[in-house]
């Protein structure tokens, strides 16, 4: 599964969109975490 995700990440890792996902999905679970 571990290796699945690094394939995954190295494929979209050139795209712009790809990172705007981690972001939302980092501001996402510290939203929630802290409740702001």
């Amino acid at each position: 599964m571990f290796i699945h995700l690094i394939i995954i990440i190295k494929f979209l890792s050139h795209s712009n969109f790809w990172l705007y996902i981690l972001y939302h999905f980092w501001l996402s679970v510290h939203d929630s975490g802290e409740g702001v």
